[in-house]
């Protein structure tokens, strides 16, 4: 049985794990569950004029899941240069497994950073977001398309 303390003096007993993310509690499995795992693939269709720009994003990104108290961390990794075949893809693609990851909030926060004034030819080069949470189906946002807001409205 394991208690946790809470700030007001309560205690909880055999419960899951709290954490405490961005102002609320959430519950977390306990050790010995299965895992949560969500996967998520960002991919750029580039030049390399907007290669650093993007990947100062990406930057950001990862520190937003290193602060995720209830993923514990991790990051997205560049994966385009173990692609296949004798040509290299004309895209970046950054990917990453997180375990209990705050997928809906970290699609909020991927959203509200300026994608479409990073990349040098808005029209023509998109930054797709896929983020596929276990047992859900993945969703698929193209984050320099018009409109794309912080609450992900259009």
């Amino acid at each position: 049985m394991s208690d946790l303390l809470l700030s007001d003096g309560s205690v909880v007993y055999d419960m899951p794990l709290l954490a405490y993310v961005q102002g609320k509690l959430r519950f977390r499995q306990k050790e010995k569950t299965m895992s949560v795992v969500t996967g998520v693939t960002l991919i750029s269709q580039c030049c390399d004029s907007s290669e650093k720009g993007i990947e100062s994003l990406v930057r950001k990104l990862n520190e937003w899941i290193e602060n995720d108290s209830v993923c514990g961390g991790g990051q997205l990794v560049r994966v385009d240069d173990h692609y296949g075949s004798t040509k290299h893809p004309e895209c970046h693609v950054w990917g990453g497994g997180f375990d209990y990851l705050s997928w809906q909030e970290f699609i909020c926060y991927a959203k509200s950073l300026p994608w479409r004034e990073t990349v040098t030819i808005p029209d023509e080069e998109s930054v797709i977001l896929v983020v596929s949470p276990d047992q859900r189906v993945a969703e698929v946002h193209v984050l320099t398309e018009v409109g794309v807001s912080q609450s992900g409205d259009r």
